[in-house]
């Protein structure tokens, strides 16, 4: 037994009757606000009575979201919130804790309590909120400790979701976090386990077991953090960046795998097909004759057939290697650019549209085509080169078996064209999809999924990696599909929680884990990366070797992979940011070499 002195006694014991005293306060509020509620119930103006329950339910909103407005600065507090489902046993476990006594209830609003506990000897008032719905700012900022409480399967679902949320705000890592489970099903508790945790706790609301252990080993976890917190301090030394020679610049003598597109002749290329279509003009919105050129490899257009006879050069032209077309309404042809371009024509009947879809079909065919031949960067993501091989299986969000050409490139799967439909809807911001037919992709862009070994790996061990069982087929509905692939890649709600760090991408990048990077990745605050990219990027390039060092060209591409996914993670930079860091790479010491340029075509 610790010993105390008379002073520390006495001290203890004021403490102790503050803290009763707060309860008492805090424990008085309630009933009265009910009974107003009662009284109201018999005034017979009901204009009155509206406006008396409007003023006493602000009363009560503002006593329920602070807590401590009648609490003494110098008693000490432990703040423990707890998260589950509006369906899970939270409400009655809160109730078993403070009074000891099993009563099922069923609070889906959630609540406030305070309870006078004893941790090391020390009396402390312990605040809890219980938790309505899913967590706030304020509220992750509030709490010293938290329960995560799950009772099925679906409670499980519900509590990733809110940890993801919650880690948004503030990492994982850094709260102390309690999972408690009130389920014998090992299936569903294992699953509970994969979020990031310090304990967890098997308790029965019915007996009691365990209840009061975990809530004490619980505030004890609260209480060494929240000491380890006021007594830390940040040390002030500056940190000397690594610098290497490793990775020389490339003699002029190693080949480059580019593709260079010479000219067709020194001539005007023929044209497969021309004439007069209509276009909508961009800003007014309006259609215009122009007159259109079909040629291997481009489509151009000009204002009149005079002017095409008498240019020698155009500027309003489409790639067709980085173009797509499909046809829209009776008479509209609508293209669409790799940048995301948008051009938009209109014939004069149906079989005139028809016939020039065909031949842009046929123009976009041969130019993947010709530029695929001898191993070139323009090839369609399922060629010949060995990638659709090794790499096209079903969906990656509803198993479709059927039309599964479609790449999202900036999460490296493969999905169908109902799904792709459902990923643009996201937003490139979210999800960056491209045709596997006829859009032309960079071969250091093929290598992420390689990276990430397919679909199925990429699910298990990032995407889906939380998930029980699919929760879409290709037989689901629209509404599902597209409600899963939200929460799949816009909310991230399936990816594991990883503790986010410079050192651990650093590690990441020396151990060529390129599953954990891209987990970092997902869960790394931009603000942050911004602060970490130059670093990063250079560990990547200093870490590869030089050209010459690594003759393996798929090898080499796959470098540019690994800058490309940090790249797109980095849009949002300020333009004069995003200049500084490029130039910055392409310093000797940060040489990608003439293949990997194109990674910062678009960046």
């Amino acid at each position: 037994m610790e010993f105390k002195t008379p002073q520390q006694q006495q001290q203890n014991s004021t403490v102790s009757m503050a803290i009763s005293e707060e309860i008492a306060r805090f424990e008085s509020v309630h009933p009265s606000i009910y009974a107003i509620y009662e009284l109201i119930e018999h005034l017979e103006d009901v204009k009155l009575a509206a406006e008396i329950r409007e003023n006493v339910v602000q009363i009560e909103d503002s006593f329920v979201n602070s807590q401590e407005w009648t609490l003494p600065q110098t008693t000490p507090t432990l703040h423990l919130g707890l998260l589950g489902a509006p369906t899970s046993p939270k409400s009655t476990l809160v109730h078993r804790y403070l009074t000891s006594t099993f009563l099922i209830d069923h609070s889906p609003e959630g609540g406030r309590f305070k309870k006078q506990i004893t941790l090391r000897s020390q009396p402390l008032l312990l605040l809890i909120r219980d938790e309505g719905g899913p967590p706030e700012l304020q509220f992750t900022h509030w709490l010293d400790m938290l329960i995560l409480v799950a009772g099925c399967h679906d409670d499980v679902q519900t509590c990733f979701t809110y940890a993801s949320r919650l880690n948004n705000y503030k990492s994982l890592v850094d709260i102390p976090l309690v999972l408690m489970t009130t389920t014998p099903n090992e299936t569903v508790n294992n699953l509970f386990k994969k979020i990031p945790h310090k304990l967890f706790f098997k308790v029965s609301m019915e007996t009691g077991e365990n209840v009061e252990h975990a809530f004490e080993q619980c505030c004890l976890l609260g209480l060494d953090a929240k000491k380890l917190s006021a007594t830390a301090s940040t040390p002030n030394r500056k940190i000397n960046r690594r610098r290497s020679n490793l990775f020389q610049k490339i003699p002029e003598s190693v080949p480059s795998t580019t593709p260079h597109n010479p000219l067709l002749g020194s001539g005007r290329a023929i044209p497969i097909k021309q004439g007069y279509l209509n276009k909508k003009s961009f800003k007014l919105k309006k259609w215009k004759k122009k007159y259109i050129i079909l040629t291997q490899g481009k489509l151009s257009y000009y204002d009149n057939i005079n002017n095409y006879m008498e240019s020698k050069t155009n500027k309003k032209f489409v790639e067709l290697k980085h173009a797509n077309v499909k046809i829209h309404g009776d008479k509209q042809i609508v293209m669409t650019t790799l940048t995301g371009k948008t051009l938009e024509f209109e014939a004069v009947n149906t079989e005139e549209r028809n016939e020039w879809v065909s031949q842009i079909e046929k123009g976009i065919f041969f130019s993947l085509s010709g530029t695929c031949e001898g191993g070139g960067t323009g090839c369609g993501v399922l060629d010949g080169n060995g990638w659709g091989s090794r790499m096209v299986e079903v969906c990656a969000d509803c198993g479709s078996h059927g039309d599964v050409s479609w790449i999202v490139i900036n999460f490296g799967i493969v999905v169908c064209i109902g799904c792709s439909g459902i990923h643009r809807g996201l937003g490139c911001h979210v999800s960056k999809v491209r045709s596997g037919v006829l859009d032309t992709v960079g071969p250091w862009i093929l290598q992420i999924p390689l990276l990430l070994h397919g679909n199925v790996s990429a699910n298990e061990k990032i995407y889906e990696f939380s998930l029980k069982q699919k929760l879409v087929t290709s037989s689901s509905t629209s509404e599902e599909k597209s409600d899963f692939i939200k929460r799949k890649y816009a909310n991230l709600e399936y990816v594991p929680f990883l503790a986010v760090s410079k050192d651990k991408f650093l590690l990441a990048i020396r151990n060529r884990d390129f599953i954990n990077f891209m987990i970092l990745l997902l869960r790394v605050e931009k603000y942050c990366l911004f602060l970490w990219v130059e670093e990063i990027l250079g560990e990547i390039v200093r870490g590869c070797g030089t050209r010459e060092e690594i003759e393996d060209e798929e090898e080499w591409m796959a470098v540019g992979a690994w800058v490309q996914v940090v790249l797109w993670k980095c849009e949002d930079m300020e333009e004069s940011e995003k200049s500084r860091l490029k130039s910055k790479l392409l310093e000797d010491e940060f040489l990608l070499g003439e293949e990997l340029r194109g990674v910062f075509e678009l960046f």
